[in-house]
């Protein structure tokens, strides 16, 4: 349970210092426009791509680091306490 515990605190701590640095993550989508069917010859399709940020405000980041450190120090001080 505490390695649990001290894995996504360290989860939380890398995703939130991964957006803090990249602010976002940029992906395509491609969306038909037009389709044409030739019956028993082919079939020709148009795309179209369009490029999407979905963006990763600061305040998640922050959020997500401190979240982390706090489940990796409450995991350290609770091992702590049990030893004495």
């Amino acid at each position: 349970m505490k390695t649990a515990t001290n894995i996504v605190g360290a989860l939380l701590i890398l995703f939130g210092i991964f957006a803090l640095i990249y602010r976002g993550v940029n992906y395509e989508t491609k969306e038909p426009v037009a389709q044409l069917k030739i019956p028993n010859v082919t079939n020709i399709e148009v795309t179209e791509k369009h490029e999407k940020v979905f963006f990763i405000p600061p305040l998640v980041a922050a959020t997500s680091i401190v979240a982390g450190v706090v489940l990796v120090v409450i995991t350290r001080v609770g091992k702590n306490k049990r030893l004495k």
